[in-house]
């Protein structure tokens, strides 16, 4: 297998990855042999830049990583209901640097994403009950967390 380190294509020959490369990527991605060995356009090892190439790869893992996680990032920052910036800032870090120390980072912010939306609910569900009931939060969280600890069809 021959593969495309831009958009992480797999080709079974050679040939085929060198023409992907020159027509979809105008020559400037790295075909890689099926070893992991970067190969230049006329797919012998290219000695010369070996560091230029390694430094090109690291570039595109940080490219894909920061791609992955547009979306659960951006997702959570609209969840979160931290008003303070520098709150904000503090617990974003920590999220980031955590998840890069999990084996799926990706996972890792997806859950938060799920317990962030409960929690979102969670709080809309009692404000619902504490107006339609006439009582205050506390006593609407208390309610509702009976009702629903009590309830079958929740048992898991």
């Amino acid at each position: 297998m021959y593969g495309c380190n831009r958009c992480t294509r797999k080709f079974s020959r050679r040939w085929n990855a060198r023409r992907h490369n020159s027509l979809v990527r105008d020559d400037s991605a790295l075909i890689l042999d099926r070893n992991g060995e970067i190969l230049n356009k006329d797919n012998s090892p290219n000695l010369d830049s070996t560091a230029e190439n390694h430094q090109q790869l690291q570039e595109q893992k940080i490219r894909n990583f920061c791609v992955r996680m547009i979306k659960p990032i951006d997702k959570l920052e609209t969840l979160v209901n931290i008003r303070s910036p520098v709150e904000r800032q503090k617990y974003f870090s920590s999220v980031i640097t955590y998840s890069l120390s999990q084996a799926n980072p990706i996972n890792y912010i997806e859950d938060l994403i799920d317990n962030a939306y409960s929690n979102l609910w969670l709080n809309r569900l009692i404000n619902y009950v504490a107006v339609g009931n006439n009582i205050n939060y506390q006593g609407a969280r208390i309610l509702l967390e009976n009702l629903i600890t009590n309830n079958e069809s929740f048992d898991t």
